[in-house]
């Protein structure tokens, strides 16, 4: 797969390293917002780490490329992926402004990991990334365990006013 990569000119090859790990990250995402009903360390931290592991992998694979440009590549794959959970409906607009600082920095991190690859990893890097993709729905499922419903109880109140009704009913009809 990554081979065919190293044959697209340049656009291609940037744009298909923006989509796919914003897609992949998506399906995590309702993955973990639907199945496991959980925001966790997995979301917040792990996808932007994957978005900027992924990105920087696919778009620098069999290329010569600096640091910079896979920043930004990874950078418009977060952006990528922020607009799909705002078009899906998964999250609003505020809290993707609110964590869009945090998952910035991480996929930088993300970068750094996704250079490190590159870098020294003999052959495909290919396992390295399923691997890292992988450990997210784990996390995921590692964040749920223990999670059991809270207790619940039952609350009566009553107010015991002490007039007629007639009297009563006059008040809670006349604001």
């Amino acid at each position: 797969m990554l081979r065919r990569l190293t044959n697209l000119k340049n656009t291609p090859r940037k744009i298909l390293s923006i989509i796919i790990p914003a897609a992949l990250c998506s399906i995590f995402t309702a993955l973990g917002v639907f199945l496991f009903r959980d925001y966790g360390l997995a979301i917040f931290v792990f996808i932007p780490l994957f978005i900027g592991t992924a990105s920087t992998v696919l778009y620098g694979y069999g290329k010569p490329h600096n640091v910079p440009e896979v920043f930004g590549v990874a950078a418009w794959s977060v952006l990528a992926y922020s607009c799909g959970l705002l078009i899906f409906a998964l999250e609003g607009l505020i809290c993707i402004i609110m964590a869009a600082p945090f998952g910035i920095a991480i996929a930088a991190i993300g970068t750094l990991f996704g250079e490190a690859i590159l870098k020294y990893k003999k052959g495909s890097p290919l396992p390295s990334l399923v691997g890292t993709g992988l450990l997210i729905p784990l996390m995921m499922g590692f964040e749920t365990l223990g999670n059991d419903e809270p207790e619940t109880y039952t609350v009566t109140t009553s107010v015991i006013i002490h007039a007629p009704k007639e009297k009563v009913w006059e008040n809670v009809v006349a604001f």
